[in-house]
C-alpha cells in the first residue's frame, strides 16, 4: 500500500483538500493518505519546506510527497518528482527543493501536467498540451505518458495506424494538441477518460 504524504497550504475551511485526497484515490484506491499539514501560510515555500524537512525522515521508505504550494498549472510551471533519500517527493519547480534538500537529489524527473480538453467524434482524446510545448521541454528526452491509473504510453506515433489495431498510441493531430487515440478503437469510452481528465508526461533525463 503506497503512502501518500500531503503538505499544502489550503486550509481546513474550504473543500480543496477533500477534492485533492479524492483525485489521489480515485486514480490509487488503496492509498493511505497522510497529513502533514494545510495550514502552510498561502504561497509560503520557506515555512513548506521547513515543515516537509522535519517531517520525512520519520516516514518509511518509498514514501511519496506531494508539495501543494504555489503550485497552480500553467504553461510556465514546471513541475519535478525525485528520489532523496528513499522518499520521492513532488512538487513545481518554485524554489521549495533548494530549501528542502541539503544535497543533489538521487534521481529527478521533469513533469507536464496537462488536461483532456476535447473529445472528437472518433471518441480521440485532445489534450491541452501542444507540439511546441512538448517539444520545448522534451529535447530529444524519452517520456512517459501517464492517465487514468495506470495507462502508459512512451512513444509518439505518426499517425493512427501505426500501431497494431485496438492498440493505444499517442500522437500530435492536425490541432498540434497532444491526442490519445485507440487504432480503429473508441479512446474516449475504452480507457475511461473524460473532459478535464489529467494527463501526466515525465519527461526521463
Amino acid at each position: 500500500m503506497a503512502i501518500i504524504t500531503l503538505t499544502t497550504d489550503l486550509g481546513s475551511k474550504d473543500f480543496y483538500q477533500a477534492a485533492l485526497k479524492g483525485s489521489i484515490l480515485n486514480i490509487l484506491p488503496t492509498a493511505n493518505i497522510v497529513d502533514i499539514t494545510h495550514e502552510v501560510p498561502s504561497f509560503n515555500i520557506s515555512y513548506a519546506a521547513f515543515v516537509l524537512k522535519n517531517a520525512y525522515p520519520y516516514f518509511p521508505k518509498n514514501t511519496v510527497h506531494l508539495i501543494g504550494i504555489d503550485s497552480v498549472f500553467s504553461e510556465n510551471t514546471k513541475y519535478i518528482s525525485l528520489r532523496y533519500k528513499d522518499h520521492y517527493f513532488v512538487g513545481a519547480d518554485n524554489g521549495i527543493f533548494s530549501l528542502l534538500l541539503d544535497e543533489a537529489p538521487d534521481e529527478l524527473v521533469e513533469l507536464n501536467i496537462g488536461s483532456v480538453i476535447y473529445i472528437d467524434t472518433f471518441c480521440n482524446v485532445i489534450t491541452n498540451i501542444t507540439k511546441d510545448l512538448f517539444t520545448k521541454i522534451q529535447r530529444n528526452r524519452d517520456f512517459t505518458l501517464y492517465f487514468r491509473k495506470s495507462e502508459t504510453i512512451t512513444q509518439l506515433s505518426w499517425h493512427y495506424n501505426e500501431v497494431p489495431e485496438g492498440e493505444k498510441l499517442c500522437l500530435f493531430g492536425i490541432s498540434n494538441h497532444l491526442e490519445i487515440a485507440i487504432n480503429k478503437g473508441k479512446a474516449s469510452g475504452l480507457l475511461g477518460l473524460h473532459l478535464s481528465d489529467i494527463v501526466r508526461v515525465e519527461f526521463h533525463p
